[in-house]
């Protein structure tokens, strides 16, 4: 998406946490936060969330798996309230933000709004950018109103490449895309 002015951008306020938490009744039950251990930095990173969400008054339990783990428990909902999941390849178009939001509402969440899906059918049939970002704008304004999902961080990620790579590589916002067709790569 775009960087649009007029979203809310949910600045950091523990007080303004504690008090959406008390006025949604949460009492302090555990919080199951899901995460695969195996990504390089999640020793790193997860005691940092971790600290952040109790300084707002959450009792979190970080429940770190192996990848099959993490894969079994993630298709279990009754196994976490939240999850960390890394990767995406939304940075590439809104339109690719789609895959996370099934019309059948059958996400982690349980989300579901059928505006979104009129917005990503009327972004995907113009051609138009002008047009295409003043609909992903009413979309991008749904969803930060919505709040299906809250991205707890973001890795820094830098790539750099040789101009002499050639073949079948390519760049991309996902760095797991990055490796893909590796087998077709030149080097020149």
């Amino acid at each position: 998406f775009s960087e649009y002015d007029d979203l809310n951008r949910y600045e950091y306020n523990v007080d303004t946490a504690k008090q959406l938490l008390a006025d949604g009744g949460y009492n302090g039950e555990p919080f199951k936060l899901l995460y695969n251990q195996t990504f390089p930095d999640a020793q790193a990173i997860m005691p940092l969330i971790q600290s952040d969400l109790q300084a707002a008054g959450i009792t979190v339990e970080l429940v770190p798996t192996d990848n099959e783990t993490y894969l079994a428990k993630y298709n279990d909902r009754t196994q976490w309230d939240g999850f960390i999941a890394v990767g995406g390849s939304e940075g590439l178009s809104p339109a690719r933000s789609a895959q996370y939001f099934p019309e059948d509402g059958k996400t982690e969440s349980g989300y579901t709004n059928p505006r979104i899906f009129e917005h990503w059918a009327e972004g995907r049939a113009t051609a138009d950018p002008a047009e295409q970002d003043a609909i992903y704008h009413e979309l991008a304004k749904i969803l930060n109103d919505d709040v299906p999902q809250a991205n707890l961080y973001s890795p820094n990620l830098v790539m750099v490449a040789s101009k002499r790579l050639g073949g079948g590589f390519d760049i991309h916002l996902n760095e797991r895309e990055t490796f893909m067709d590796v087998e077709t790569w030149t080097l020149e």
